[in-house]
């Protein structure tokens, strides 16, 4: 679980998050429910490329892994107990 920086599960808009949503949100997505880091993690790898807000494609896992790496700045998360 060390990967995943203490975090379990995080808000998040769902069933298709843009790039923005997988670096860590607009602040927007939290008002939906928590999803598992794992099922994230797993949309992203299988996603491929997706949009970003600023008019372009990212890849998908890179979005997620940076957004980890920041800490998910404006999604509500939940840590590991």
């Amino acid at each position: 679980m060390s990967e995943y920086r203490g975090y379990a599960k995080r808000r998040i808009c769902w069933p298709t998050p843009d790039a923005t949503c997988l670096h860590g949100g607009c602040g927007y997505c939290n008002d939906q429910p928590f999803k598992s880091l794992n099922v994230i993690r797993k949309y992203a790898r299988q996603a491929g490329t997706v949009h970003h807000r600023g008019g372009r494609q990212v890849d998908a896992m890179q979005a997620y892994n940076e957004g980890l790496q920041a800490g998910f700045y404006n999604a509500e998360t939940k840590g590991v107990r």
